[in-house]
C-alpha cells in the first residue's frame, strides 16, 4: 500500500495483509469464448472460478459460478465466524434436540 506522509513530501510503503486470506482451494481461470471472436467485445473472455477441494463424480472441480457459499469446512484458512454461524451452531442445536425420537414413515407404510 502506498501512503503519503503528512509532514513530508515523499511517499513510503506500508506492508498490509488482507483481513481475510484467500482460500488455498479457490482457483480462477480465464478462457476464450469462441462464440465471440472479437477480443474487444463483451463476452469474449469467460472466467471460471472453482473449488479444487470438491469434485464431481467424473472428477471435475466444483464450479463456483452463481453459487453462494455461506460456510465451508474445506476452506483453508477457515473463516471462524461463518463456520460457527452456519455449521457449528445449527449442529449443536440439532444434536441437543429430540430429533432422534421422531419416527418417519418409510416406503409409504404407516
Amino acid at each position: 500500500m502506498l501512503a503519503e506522509s503528512d509532514n513530508d513530501n515523499y511517499q513510503h510503503f506500508i506492508l498490509v495483509r488482507p483481513l481475510r486470506e484467500a482460500c488455498a482451494h479457490y482457483k480462477r481461470q480465464v478462457t476464450v469464448n469462441d462464440d465471440v471472436p472479437d477480443e474487444k467485445e463483451y463476452g469474449h473472455r469467460i472466467v471460471f472460478r472453482n473449488c479444487t477441494k470438491r469434485r464431481s463424480v467424473g472428477g471435475a472441480f466444483m464450479g463456483l459460478r452463481d453459487e453462494a457459499i455461506y460456510a465451508c469446512d474445506y476452506r483453508e484458512p477457515p473463516h471462524p465466524e461463518s463456520v460457527r454461524k452456519y455449521l457449528d451452531d445449527p449442529d449443536r442445536v440439532h444434536l441437543g434436540s429430540d430429533a432422534y425420537k421422531r419416527h418417519l414413515p418409510m416406503f409409504g407404510i404407516t
